[in-house]
C-alpha cells in the first residue's frame, strides 16, 4: 500500500536513509527536506529522490503535512538542532504520527576531556587560555565566541564550504586565513594535522555521535591537547536508524 513520509534530513544518516529509500525502490512516496542548498546538494545525485529545500516555519510546516497527507513523519536533524525538533513536534500535533531518529551520544572515556554545558561557558573557558583553538562546532552559532580574547589570532574555525558559513566567520571577527572550509567528518590523522598546521593545542566541538566524528577529535585529548566539548542541549530519546526503516516497513504493511 502506497504511504507518504515526510523525512526532515539535517545528518549523514538522513542521506543514509535516503539511499535506502532508493535501494528499495519506495523513493516515490517520500519527500526529504533539508534547510539549506548545502542540503540539497548532498542529495543530487541520489535520482528520484524528492528534495524540499528551505526553512518552514511551524505553521508551514503544519498547512503541508495536511495539504500533502503526509502518513509519518521522521526527523532526522541534527542533535542539537532541538528549536527544528520542537517546530517539527508542534506541526505534527495529536494527527500526524511523528518518529524521532536519535543518534547515541558517545560513550568515551577518554582522559582529560572537558565537558561544558552551551557555547557560552566554552568561550568563557577559552578566555584562561592563551593557546591557539580550532573550532569544530559549525557556523551556526560562532559568532558566540566573539567574546574569546585576541580572536583575530588565536581563533580557528573549520566550518562547511558554504557562502553563509564563511559570512557567519566573518561577522564573528574570524580572519580568512583562519577559516577551513571543508565537509567532515575527518579522521584522528587529520585533525592531528590540523591542529599542527596551525599551532592550535585547544578543540572546541560537540557530542556529534559516531557518524560526527566525535571519536577521532575526543581522541586527541590522548596526545595531550586539550578538548572542549559542548553537552547536548537536551535529554532526548529516539529509534535508531534500523529502528526507523523498520517503522517505516510497519507503515507499508499497515
Amino acid at each position: 500500500m502506497s504511504k507518504k513520509i515526510a523525512v526532515f534530513s539535517g545528518t549523514g544518516e538522513g542521506r543514509q536513509l535516503a539511499s535506502w529509500v532508493k535501494e528499495n525502490g519506495i523513493e516515490r512516496d517520500f519527500v526529504f527536506f533539508v534547510a539549506t542548498e548545502y542540503g540539497g546538494e548532498m542529495m543530487k545525485d541520489l535520482k528520484d529522490i524528492h528534495v524540499h529545500e528551505g526553512r518552514l516555519t511551524p505553521e508551514e510546516m503544519s498547512v503541508l503535512f495536511r495539504e500533502e497527507g503526509f502518513d509519518l513523519v521522521v526527523d532526522a536533524t541534527h542533535p542539537y538542532a532541538t528549536k527544528v525538533t520542537e517546530n517539527i513536534r508542534m506541526a505534527c500535533g495529536d494527527d500526524i504520527p511523528y518518529v524521532r531518529f536519535y543518534r547515541e551520544p558517545s560513550d568515551s572515556h577518554v582522559p582529560g576531556l572537558q565537558f561544558v554545558e552551551n557555547i557560552e561557558v566554552a568561550a568563557d573557558l577559552l578566555n584562561s587560555f592563551d593557546d591557539k583553538v580550532l573550532l569544530t562546532t559549525g557556523s551556526k552559532e560562532i559568532g558566540k565566541f566573539s567574546r574569546v580574547k585576541d580572536k583575530d589570532k588565536r581563533l580557528m574555525a573549520r566550518v562547511l564550504p558554504t557562502i553563509d558559513s564563511l559570512n557567519l566567520c566573518f561577522d564573528a571577527g574570524i580572519e580568512k586565513k583562519n577559516i577551513i572550509a571543508m565537509q567532515g567528518p575527518f579522521t584522528k590523522e587529520m585533525n592531528i594535522a590540523t591542529m599542527n598546521q596551525y599551532g592550535c593545542r585547544v578543540l572546541v566541538t560537540k557530542d556529534t555521535g559516531t557518524m560526527g566524528g566525535f571519536q577521532d577529535k575526543a581522541s586527541l585529548a590522548e596526545l595531550g591537547y586539550e578538548v572542549i566539548i559542548i553537552k547536548r542541549p537536551t535529554e532526548e530519546t529516539g529509534l535508531s536508524l534500523e529502528q526507523v526503516k523498520e517503522r517505516i516497513l510497519h507503515e507499508y504493511k499497515a
